[in-house]
Formats: structure tokens, sequence, C-alpha cells
């Protein structure tokens, strides 16, 4: 080929001009880190971008919590993201506290955006992503187990009759991490489990105030320790008889002791002795699970 100054270009000559072609529009993205783990917070990154270049601009991204879908028009929290012309990405952080469920954060764009050569991404454009949060303490409830009740005639005062069960669970608007279930007063009967199960244990020990705690620990880090309520717990003891003491009786088996500390509890079951003799104002004194009753009559060798 020549030109009109005899100036030629040898065939098979090449020549081009690039030119890139974009025909997608911008992306707007929400994402969580670990979002279906429990947490009193969390924080979204809401990003914009293009393979080419955004348009420059202020962009306005409504966003909201939720344990159901929400619409555009229901996201009442908004942040702004602002973009040069020529930037392939521009992003803005948003944090969600003080919710508590298996929600997700919600987002939508308020208006177009656009990169630098007009391509659109539509406004109302709704994404969203897991957000699980938890604020909320675990709940501890207690309940008896098959308890067998005594009343003042055998306890000397209305209580149960050892061994007593209690139970406890746990429940919590989350995920449970840790449960640990002790008796009040002895400490080596300590059962845990990580899930809220129920747990039982049996207050074997005789005493007037007996009960058990426990500590529930969820996953976003909230804890709940309680006790449970207070019982009278009582021992059933053998009754034997020494008919030639003519000062006591000693009883086993009808009666009931609150403890083994020498407590004296009053009675007035056994005002007869099975064999004949009876008594006149008995009263039992406790000492190491030992009943003894005392106030003979006259007729003690009947």
């Amino acid at each position: 080929v020549t030109d009109s100054n005899d100036k030629s270009i040898a065939a098979k000559t090449v020549v081009y001009k690039s030119m890139y072609l974009d025909a997608k529009a911008p992306t707007l993205s929400v994402t969580v880190t670990n979002g279906t783990t429990y947490s009193k917070s969390k924080t979204a990154t809401i990003k914009i971008a293009d393979t080419i270049g955004l348009a420059e601009g202020t962009h306005t991204i409504k966003y909201a919590w939720g344990t159901s879908e929400l619409a555009c028009s229901g996201l009442t929290s908004s942040t702004t993201i602002e973009t040069a012309a020529g930037d392939k990405s521009a992003s803005a952080n948003v944090t969600i506290s003080g919710k508590n469920g298996t929600g997700k954060i919600y987002i939508c764009n308020a208006a177009a955006i656009k990169d630098a050569v007009g391509n659109t991404r539509a406004a109302s454009t709704l994404l969203s992503a897991d957000m699980y949060l938890d604020n909320t303490a675990p709940t501890i409830t207690y309940s008896l187990v098959s308890p067998v009740s005594c009343t003042s005639s055998t306890c000397g005062t209305s209580g149960y009759l050892a061994p007593l069960k209690v139970k406890a669970t746990c429940t919590d608007n989350g995920k449970i991490t840790s449960f640990i279930v002790k008796d009040a007063q002895d400490t080596s009967d300590t059962q845990s489990n990580t899930s809220g199960a129920a747990i039982t244990i049996s207050l074997a020990t005789p005493g007037t105030s007996r009960n058990i705690s426990a500590t529930c620990k969820d996953q976003a880090g909230n804890s709940k320790t309680s006790s449970s309520a207070s019982y009278r717990v009582s021992k059933k003891i053998t009754i034997t008889y020494n008919r030639n003491n003519a000062t006591q009786i000693v009883l086993s088996g009808g009666g009931f002791v609150e403890d083994e500390s020498g407590q004296t509890a009053s009675q007035t079951k056994y005002t007869t002795d099975p064999n004949g003799a009876t008594f006149s104002t008995p009263s039992i004194s406790v000492s190491n699970s030992t009943a003894v009753i005392k106030g003979w009559s006259t007729n003690k060798d009947a």
C-alpha cells in the first residue's frame, strides 16, 4: 500500500487500537463474618464495585436487621458510600447490636448506582446476609422430681423425705455452651452439659434449708447464675425399743430427722408404745441420726 508521497506499508501489517467494552452493571454486596455464630453485636460490610470503574457519586444505602424478610421501604437506617470517578470499589461498615434471634441484615440502594460508562444498578436492589444476635441471659428453671412429702407429725414440720431430687433446665434465645448444676451445700455433687438439657441432683443429706444452684452460659457470652428454692429435707430412722431403760426409748423408722447435729424436734405422733407403754408429753431429741423419746408414764413396763 502506497500513499500520495510514495510511502508504503508492508504487506500484512495489522493496525489496531484497544477497545474495552463493558455491559455489566456495578455490583452491590453485604457480608458478615461468622454470621451464624451468636454474638451481642456484629458488623456488616456493604460494598459497591465495578470491573471498569464507578462513576463519581454519593450513594445512600438503607439497612435494617430482622428475623423475617424486610422490604426496602421497611429499612429505617442508612449509611453513605462515596465513590470517585474510576474507583473499582468502595465500602462502608455498619454495626447492629441489642437484638435477639436468628436474623439477617437487609440492605438496598436508595438510588441507582452507575459505572464510568453508564451501566446502572437499579435502585431498591434488596440483599441480605445472616446475622445471629443474642443479648439476653439464659433462663434457668427448677422443679422437683417425684418428691415424697412428710408432715409435721413425721418431720416435726412440713418437708420432704431424703433423697429429694431437684431438676434444673436451661433455655436460651441463642446457643448454650455451658450448663453447670450442683448441690449448693455439697459441691462434690456437680454435673454439667453443653445443651441446657435437664440435670437432676439428689439432695440426700438432711437439712432444714437444702437447695441446688446452677450457672448457664451462651455462645454470645451472656450468663445466668441462680439457685432453687430451699427445702426441708428429712431422713427416716429405724425404731428400736429398750424396755429395760426407765427413762428413755429409742425410736427409728417412724420418725424423721432434719440433720445430725443434735437438733431437737417436738413429736406428738409416738404417744403410745406398740407394746403397751404410754408416754406423757413426749418429745424427741435428735443426735447422730438417733431419735430418743422421753417422758415415760408409770406403766412403762406394761
